[in-house]
């Protein structure tokens, strides 16, 4: 896992989580959240398989991509998805993140784009959905720099929502709002 993810475990903050979501529901889990290994942003040697890790934050705080260069892979987690809109725990991270990969697949695109979810999609498709992405986002920091909450729950996303995850885009809107209200004091 990822450094942040590690110290969350650490310091406890996974477990009440955990406890948190599962109060009420009936459900219990076995044993605490365990770290078994931080993984490096970087090269890794995996058998037979070179893998650079990328750090993409946005979606989770410390998410992570996968680029193969045999085969030509690059794995994104919920990133470049066309099934879903991005969801964002920060919004500004997200931007980042999703400029960053719109630069790779310009500049050195792979094969195979492999989102956590739905299709693979060539880089040319990834590219699409990335700049897609990084305009609703920029248009929702707009919004809501201009009107607040209702301007930002405006902003229509670039692909439809699926009635499971209306309420992400409630949550788009709640963290952009923490962000620009932690950028302006």
């Amino acid at each position: 896992m990822g450094d942040g993810t590690a110290d969350r475990i650490r310091n406890g903050e996974a477990s009440r989580k955990l406890a948190e979501a599962v109060a009420g529901s009936g459900l219990a889990f076995a044993g605490e959240p365990r770290v078994d290994l931080v993984l490096e942003r970087g090269q890794h040697q995996l058998g037979a398989f070179a893998v650079e890790t990328i750090a993409l934050p946005g979606h989770t705080p410390d998410g992570t991509g996968y680029r193969l260069r045999e085969p030509d892979v690059l794995a994104v987690g919920d990133h470049l998805s066309v099934v879903e809109f991005p969801f964002a725990s920060d919004t500004a991270a997200y931007r980042s993140t999703l400029t960053m990969l719109a630069q790779l697949l310009r500049e050195d695109p792979p094969a195979l784009v492999v989102p956590g979810h739905g299709p693979t999609l060539t880089a040319g498709e990834a590219l699409g959905v990335a700049e897609a992405d990084l305009a609703y986002l920029e248009a929702l920091r707009d919004a809501v720099a201009a009107g607040g909450r209702e301007a930002g729950l405006a902003v229509p996303p670039p692909r439809a929502a699926p009635d499971d995850l209306a309420s992400e885009l409630e949550d788009n809107v709640a963290a952009q709002l923490r962000e620009s209200a932690d950028a302006a004091g």
